[in-house]
C-alpha cells in the first residue's frame, strides 16, 4: 500500500454532525473514545478532537490538550533545564491518536505527529510550550521512540508509558 501524504488529508474539529459510527482502528478503548467521550470532553474544555479525512472518509483522529510535565528536582538533568529550576514544564499532550484499520502502516500516524509537533512549535511563539507529551500504550512506545520521543516514567503499574519530545531541540536542529 502506498503512503498517504499529509497534504492529502483534510483535518477539522469533531462536530456533532460527523458520522463516526463506522470508525474502527482495532482498539476498543480508542474506538469507544471517539464515539462516546470525545464530544463531551470538547464541551467540557478538557481536550479537542480532530478528524482526519482522506477521499471523504474518516481515516484517523487525534486529541490535544494542555499538559505540564512534572518532575522531581533530582531529575532536572534529564530535561537539561538546570538553569530553570521549575518542577513543571508546559506541554501539549497528545491524548489520543488512532488510525482506521485500512489506513494503518501508510504513514498517516507519522504525518499527524509531524503536524502536532509543528502546531506546538508555532504555538510556542505565543504561549509557553516546551514539550509535546503522550501517554503511549506499551505496544506503541517503539513508534514514538522512532519519532524522537523519550520515555520519561514507566512504573510498570500503568497501561501507558509517559513520553515527551522537546520542541526546543527541534528549533535548534
Amino acid at each position: 500500500m502506498s503512503s498517504i501524504k499529509l497534504s492529502s488529508i483534510n483535518i477539522q474539529k469533531l462536530t456533532r454532525d460527523d458520522d463516526i459510527g463506522s470508525f474502527d482502528c482495532g482498539d476498543k478503548d480508542l474506538n469507544e473514545f471517539i464515539k462516546e467521550d470525545a464530544l463531551n470532553q470538547m464541551n467540557a474544555k478538557i481536550s479537542v478532537t480532530y478528524l482526519c479525512r482522506y477521499n471523504m472518509h474518516i481515516i484517523a483522529y487525534f486529541t490535544l490538550s494542555a499538559d505540564s510535565i512534572k518532575i522531581n528536582t533530582n531529575d532536572l538533568e534529564i530535561f537539561e533545564n538546570k538553569e530553570i529550576p521549575y518542577k513543571e514544564f508546559p506541554a501539549v499532550k497528545i491524548g489520543r491518536l488512532a488510525v482506521c484499520n485500512p489506513y494503518q502502516n501508510r504513514g498517516v500516524a507519522t504525518n499527524l505527529i509531524l503536524l502536532i509537533v509543528g502546531r506546538a512549535f508555532t504555538l510556542s511563539e505565543y504561549i509557553g510550550i516546551r514539550y509535546v507529551s503522550v501517554d503511549a500504550y506499551i505496544d506503541s512506545v517503539g513508534f514514538y521512540e522512532k519519532r524522537y520521543f523519550t520515555e520519561f516514567i514507566h512504573d510498570g503499574k500503568r497501561r501507558t508509558v509517559q513520553m515527551y519530545l522537546d520542541i526546543l531541540k527541534i528549533e535548534q536542529s
